[in-house]
């Protein structure tokens, strides 16, 4: 057997002794963004809305598998990491670092915009959910506090850890960014929609 015949042999053995989990559980997901019942197509690389409620779209996602979101004022957490890289090696996503919904009957909720060591943990009771999909209702944004903002742009990074195994592959999340051209300035009272801190409730289970 020439050197050519043993590579291609080599080749042919580490393609079949690949992990069951990495045939089998890639779960690549596709987002949209809806608003009055309409989809929103990115501008110049920016989903342009009205300061009103929106959706977040999602197809790929099971019904039983949370999904992580961190929104942040500048696209600093697009370009951090390099995936594949451990949920606890990252400000975004670590373990026991999730900030659950009161639930709503209407599964409408206001982000909040996050700060490092923090993130949005939309549990699969705290959206609506298809077969292979589901849809986010956003009523808007608040600070960590439950104070509501009216944010000119946020920028969103998505993961859905669809093996379970605390790690963020390059499938498992989407970056993107969201833009008002004119922000509302009118101040609402905080209502019982807010977010609280349940470290229990984290992806770290």
């Amino acid at each position: 057997m020439n050197s050519s015949q043993i590579l291609f042999f080599l080749f042919l053995l580490t393609g079949t002794l690949l992990p069951l989990s990495s045939q089998e559980d890639r779960s690549d997901f596709t987002l949209s963004i809806l608003q009055d019942n309409r989809e929103i197509l990115p501008d110049a690389g920016n989903y342009p809305l009205q300061d009103r409620p929106f959706q977040i779209d999602i197809e790929g996602v099971s019904p039983e598998v949370a999904v992580a979101i961190f929104a942040y004022p500048t696209d600093e957490m697009f370009h951090r990491y390099i995936y594949p890289v451990s949920t606890s090696d990252t400000v975004m996503f670590a373990p026991a670092t999730g900030l659950a919904m009161y639930e709503n009957k209407d599964r409408a909720y206001y982000l909040s915009l996050n700060r490092e060591g923090t993130h949005n943990y939309m549990s699969p009771d705290r959206r609506i959910n298809r077969q292979n999909g589901a849809t986010l209702n956003i009523l808007g944004f608040q600070t960590i506090e439950g104070r509501q903002e009216h944010p000119r742009k946020v920028y969103l990074s998505l993961f859905i850890d669809s093996n379970q195994d605390r790690i963020i592959e390059s499938h498992e999340i989407r970056h993107i960014t969201l833009q008002w051209d004119q922000p509302g300035k009118k101040k609402s009272r905080t209502t019982q929609t807010q977010a609280k801190k349940v470290p229990q409730e984290s992806i770290s289970h």
